[in-house]
């Protein structure tokens, strides 16, 4: 500010202004940051395409029952006899309601529930606590 309280602004030369701009052109963002920056691309020049290929990953399943199973777990590649814990499935559920309209209301409706072989038998691994599957 002058002494009578405007603001002084710089003059440039309208041509010279204009060419100094187009000559200092503001970096990139990887060149202001230390990236290293890929070249310009020329017209007909042969661009290398890399590509990976996918990794397939095997899972052998195994038929697991009823009952612990020994096998490998996938997880920890421990030697393990399965931890078993049955729990109530949708087959349980239809036994309890078929008892019940046919009757045996009396508490035989809940026999499906006490009754291993009417629930699903869910595997985990004892080792690692991991979810191997389902039984029935």
């Amino acid at each position: 500010m002058d002494t009578q309280g405007q603001k002084i602004y710089p003059t440039i030369d309208s041509q010279q202004g204009h060419q100094q701009n187009m000559s200092s052109v503001p970096p990139s963002y990887g060149q202001s940051h230390g990236q290293a920056v890929p070249p310009p691309y020329i017209q007909g020049q042969s661009v290398p395409v890399v590509t990976q290929q996918p990794t397939t990953i095997i899972v052998q399943s195994q038929h697991l029952g009823p009952n612990s199973q020994p096998m490998v777990c996938p997880s920890c590649q421990a030697s393990i006899s399965t931890s078993v814990k049955y729990e109530p499935a949708t087959k349980t559920h239809l036994f309890a309601g078929l008892f019940c309209l046919l009757g045996l209301w009396c508490g035989c409706c809940l026999i499906p529930y006490c009754v291993d072989s009417c629930q699903n038998a869910n595997h985990t691994c004892p080792n690692c606590g991991s979810f191997l599957g389902t039984g029935n």
